[in-house]
C-alpha cells in the first residue's frame, strides 16, 4: 500500500496536546487533508476528525459511523500499533 506524507495546517491533538503539521495518506497516494477525514494522533493514538477549517477535533460516533467497517478496523489498528510502542506508565492513562 502507497502512503503520501503530507503537510498540514500547524494543529495540535485535543487530547495530548502535541504538535501536529503532517499526515499520511493510506488509502490514497494523491490524499490531502480535507474536512471530515479521519486521522491518528501518532504520540496518544486518539482517532481524530479534520474540522472545516483543518484543525483536529476527536472522533466522535456520527464520524465512526460514516465510516466503512474496513476503515474503522485500519484506524483501530493504527491506534493500537501507536499505543503499544508507549511507556507503559503512559498506555494506561488514556
Amino acid at each position: 500500500m502507497k502512503s503520501n506524507y503530507g503537510h498540514v495546517k500547524n494543529t495540535h491533538c485535543p487530547t495530548c496536546k502535541v504538535k501536529l503539521n503532517a499526515a499520511t495518506g493510506v488509502l490514497d497516494s494523491n490524499w490531502v487533508a480535507r474536512p471530515k477525514d479521519m486521522s491518528v494522533c501518532i504520540n496518544c493514538g486518539e482517532i481524530l476528525t479534520f474540522t472545516d477549517d483543518l484543525d483536529l477535533r476527536l472522533a466522535d460516533l456520527d464520524d465512526m459511523l460514516a465510516v466503512s467497517n474496513d476503515f474503522k478496523q485500519l484506524l483501530e489498528t493504527a491506534q493500537q500499533f501507536i499505543r503499544s510502542k508507549r511507556p507503559a506508565h503512559e498506555s494506561s492513562s488514556t
